[in-house]
């Protein structure tokens, strides 16, 4: 039996599986760190720039090679007028934060949340043209190098390797999940998009994947019918619904 999916509560779970990952510790001891950098404000004070630039440059990149694993396997898989509005409502959480101070724009280091999610487009818009996980990885290595030294680039880059190849990558587990969790899934309900104008950039990035999507790897070769799906509504609203059930989602 297909399962019936409520899109607001699907692009929640996108984005909490995105941070989620983060905490993977041998995701971050691939790239020479005992586990994910935290610390709280006072003591983020006293940590010198260029090292915490490093730590938000991993985090910041690692969420957004998450969702491009997302919206990738959606892409193949799940009608275009579904995707649009979970990305574009992903795009919009992905800068919320675990509470009403403290947003995901603070805690990865930007000036404001405009500047975060110019971050996260542009980044996705990199990735997106890539047409298998070697050349996300090359990707990242290209971006890395303005953060990194050369000692540290080469550390770095066997980190990518790692994060390409490995059974435990966040590379390999989302599609895995995606497939397993969703596939022939039947989605239903609305998003509920604060910011309509990220449906426009939803669609600009999505429309990346056309030319790049001629012959799928491997992780995307199954295409279930699309029967039977409910066509999404996007609404404008002044608060982020449902934040009870995910309270690091809080607006």
């Amino acid at each position: 039996m297909a399962a019936v999916v409520d899109l607001e509560q699907f692009a929640i779970t996108l984005v909490g599986i995105s941070f989620q990952l983060l905490d993977t510790p041998e995701l971050w001891q691939w790239f020479g760190y005992p586990k994910k950098p935290t610390r709280g404000a006072i003591f983020t004070r006293f940590v010198p720039a260029e090292k915490l630039n490093r730590e938000h440059f991993l985090k910041r990149d690692l969420v957004i090679l998450c969702t491009e694993r997302q919206f990738r396997w959606l892409h193949h898989h799940v009608g275009h007028e579904i995707v649009v509005p979970i990305l574009a409502r992903s795009l919009e959480l992905l800068t919320a934060g675990p509470s009403a101070k403290d947003h995901w724009w603070k805690i990865l280091g930007f000036p404001s949340k405009s500047a975060a999610r110019q971050y996260f487009v542009e980044g996705l818009a990199a990735y997106l043209t890539q047409r298998d996980v070697q050349g996300l990885g090359s990707t990242l290595i290209k971006r890395m190098v303005p953060v990194v030294d050369e000692a540290r680039l080469g550390l770095w880059s066997v980190g990518v390797a790692h994060l390409s190849t490995s059974a435990i990558s966040p590379l390999v587990i989302i599609p895995a999940w995606l497939a397993d969790s969703f596939t022939n899934a039947q989605f239903t309900g609305a998003v509920r998009l604060r910011d309509t104008t990220l449906s426009t950039a939803a669609q600009g990035l999505l429309a990346l994947l056309s030319p790049v999507v001629a012959k799928p790897d491997s992780s995307f070769s199954h295409r279930p019918e699309q029967a039977g799906r409910t066509e999404p509504r996007v609404e404008a609203v002044g608060r982020y619904p449902g934040s009870a059930g995910a309270p690091w989602l809080a607006a």
